[in-house]
């Protein structure tokens, strides 16, 4: 069971990490096909109420939540 958590919280980082680069990058770079550069475009009826700090924001907070969840419950088992 602890190896499967140390395997948790390697996967956890790795998806903290890949999504700070792919946000960055869609937000900075203008991506075709997503929706940061059709929203700037105008193209899109319904825009999204969000910006990319605030989609940002709230992808860490999740992100960050679900690794100190992780990291307790090892905590917890380990004693």
């Amino acid at each position: 069971m602890k190896l499967n958590l140390n395997k948790l919280i390697f996967i956890i980082c790795c998806a903290v990490i890949s999504f700070v680069g792919v946000n960055f990058v869609a937000c900075n770079f203008m991506i075709p096909g997503t929706i940061n550069k059709a929203n700037v475009k105008g193209e899109l009826k319904n825009p999204p109420p969000l910006d990319c700090k605030e989609s940002e924001r709230r992808g860490y907070e999740t992100l960050l939540t679900i690794l100190t969840t992780v990291i307790a419950l090892r905590t917890k088992l380990e004693d």
